[in-house]
């Protein structure tokens, strides 16, 4: 069994305010109560252009969820009108 907890909306969003206020790693992950580690994963992982977008990584995790199939396709239907 797996103990990984998926960080909240609200521990993304302090991840993007301190992170854009150069604050270390080791403060973000110390705020927030999170490994250094996973802070770093996720400005990796959710970083485009310099920018850490804690929009854009909630929507990941949303996409991912299996029982989040109507958010799928809304997304999906978002991306062809784009095009």
């Amino acid at each position: 069994m797996s103990h990984y907890k998926h960080l909240t909306p609200y521990q993304r969003e302090k991840i993007f305010l301190l992170h854009s206020q150069n604050k270390t790693l080791t403060y973000i992950a110390e705020t927030i109560h999170r490994d250094k580690s996973t802070i770093s994963r996720e400005i990796a992982r959710n970083c485009h252009d310099g920018i850490y977008s804690p929009g854009i990584a909630q929507n990941i995790v949303q996409l991912a969820d299996p029982n989040s199939s109507s958010l799928i396709l809304k997304y999906s239907n978002m991306l062809k009108r784009s095009f």
